[in-house]
């Protein structure tokens, strides 16, 4: 069977739907014949997605919460400390920061989190668009994230 993936067009990248063909059905000029539909609304990918989600209980969220103010917080001391003797290790502090707030925020859904990881990823961002070299700290912070 082949499958062919349909993006979003108003968010790039966001797969909501497909089409299906078989090998060997094909018109005239030699292109597979791709077989699909509409569905209905509540039927389409990202409606599905959302569905999917696992809910969240409340001692869950403060979990995530609690995990998210944690690594900013290591995150903030590290850059701290790094800020007087090696800022180049402070950056990649911050970009794992923004990392797993960025997750944080996602599996919560929570802007004020978003903003925070936005923050952390703009104090990461090196000149000329350089990745900064990976620490020890960093890494652990990656590592929790995941």
């Amino acid at each position: 069977m082949l499958v062919r993936l349909r993006f979003s067009q108003t968010c790039p990248g966001q797969v909501t739907g497909y089409a299906v063909g078989l090998p060997g059905h094909n018109a005239r000029d030699g292109t597979p014949l791709w077989y699909g539909g509409r569905l209905a609304a509540g039927l389409t990918l990202p409606r599905l997605r959302a569905s999917w989600a696992l809910p969240r209980n409340a001692p869950e969220q403060n979990a995530i919460f609690e995990y998210a103010a944690r690594q900013a917080h290591l995150a903030a001391e590290h850059i701290r400390r790094a800020a007087r003797g090696d800022p180049a290790t402070g950056v990649d502090a911050a970009w794992a920061a923004a990392d797993a707030l960025h997750v944080a925020a996602r599996v919560l859904g929570n802007p004020e989190l978003r903003r925070a990881a936005d923050s952390y990823d703009r104090a990461a961002r090196a000149q000329f668009g350089r990745i900064p070299q990976a620490t020890r700290e960093g890494d652990q912070l990656r590592v929790a994230a995941r």
